[in-house]
């Protein structure tokens, strides 16, 4: 019995401890979680670079939510694989390319299959997964919302669905040893997916703030579609920064503000989640899910979607107020350390895993 781990782009693990032994980075949960299970990852640095005719292949096959290299990790996995081995891929288009060449396989070599759905939303991508429900035998979502998502996707056939927890490096992401002072208030913000840009810029329009805004995304490219503004503020910049710049600018923020569209995923979560761990007040819009979660048990503070005026409102009150903001901040890093941490996504994980491998069901969120 063997067991892997599908992931769609390369991941050095070697490089990231390396990185995270030089504080240039967080490390990543991902190369624990294998270890523990003793799982090999196929990756597209590890797996054979499709030919032209299977580039051309998987190409067409997988227009709209994959790509080559994706499918030719799939193809990898499906030749290794063999009935009892339990697979585990971190994303939709991993499974759905996984499932579908496996169709070629029969039916005694099927390995057991969990499904990471990071994007319940894409609701033809979703329902692709679950054509292939009988052969699944557990999705993993990011939120309770998003497995609500996914279960109404489902039906009544829908597999079993958990939710599993974030990973947060609480090492690399911690407040500062000593305070970083400026020369007036400095606002961060970062991401790209359903980030609303145009409100911030008409929010801080003329705010004696500075604000910096880090436009990287590890998404990929079609989920990455932020508004940006037509005219952007003086006092409003956007560049690209490192992991360690980024992490530094948040320990230098006055406030860290996640801009949002109307949406029912869990959009800027991480941003959100960095900005507590490292103790920085934050600002997010409301949406449903965790966001809104953290918003009502007043760890963040929440503003409506596209309103200007509610935001720069909510900014110039924590400015106005810094034992408040503080306050919040300290509450919020001590919620990070107790709820986030890359050693609880392991254990939450591994259980998951091995339950699914042995074929348990369990209840949960």
């Amino acid at each position: 019995m063997a067991r892997y781990v599908l992931v769609g782009r390369d991941f050095d693990f070697a490089e990231f401890s390396a990185r995270s032994s030089r504080d240039d980075g967080p490390a990543h949960a991902l190369a624990d979680l294998c270890e523990r299970l003793d799982a090999t990852v196929l990756s597209p640095g590890v797996v054979p670079s499709p030919n032209r005719v299977l580039r051309a292949l998987f190409t067409m096959l997988g227009r709209g939510f994959s790509t080559p290299q994706v499918w030719a990790v799939a193809l990898e996995a499906t030749r290794r694989t063999r009935r009892g081995d339990l697979v585990y891929a971190t994303g939709e288009d991993l499974g759905i390319a996984t499932l579908v060449l496996g169709l070629r396989r029969r039916r005694k070599y099927r390995p057991t299959m969990v499904v990471a759905v990071v994007w319940p939303d894409r609701v033809r991508t979703t329902r692709l997964v679950l054509r292939f429900r009988s052969r699944i035998a557990r999705i993993l979502t990011a939120s309770p919302e998003s497995a609500d998502r996914v279960r109404a996707i489902g039906g009544a056939s829908c597999p079993p669905v958990s939710v599993f927890p974030a990973m947060m490096d609480l090492k690399f992401f911690s407040p500062p040893p000593a305070p970083m002072p400026r020369a007036r208030p400095l606002v961060v913000s970062a991401g790209l997916v359903s980030r609303d840009y145009v409100t911030l810029a008409a929010a801080v329009d003329g705010l004696q703030v500075d604000v910096d805004v880090c436009a990287m995304s590890s998404m990929p490219a079609d989920m990455a579609s932020p508004a940006y503004p037509r005219d952007v503020p003086p006092n409003m910049r956007f560049g690209q920064q490192s992991l360690r710049e980024l992490r530094d600018l948040y320990r230098a923020a006055s406030m860290v503000v996640v801009p949002l569209e109307a949406t029912n995923h869990s959009a800027g979560l991480t941003v959100v989640w960095e900005a507590m761990a490292v103790g920085a007040p934050v600002i997010a819009t409301d949406t449903p899910g965790p966001i809104g979660d953290l918003i009502l048990e007043g760890l963040i503070e929440g503003v409506t979607p596209e309103d200007p005026a509610a935001l720069r409102a909510a900014m110039t009150r924590l400015l106005a107020e810094p034992e408040r903001a503080r306050a919040m901040a300290t509450r919020a890093r001590a919620y990070v350390v107790e709820r986030v941490g890359s050693d609880g996504y392991v254990e939450t994980m591994v259980r998951y895993l091995l339950e699914a491998e042995a074929g348990t069901r369990v209840s949960t969120p």
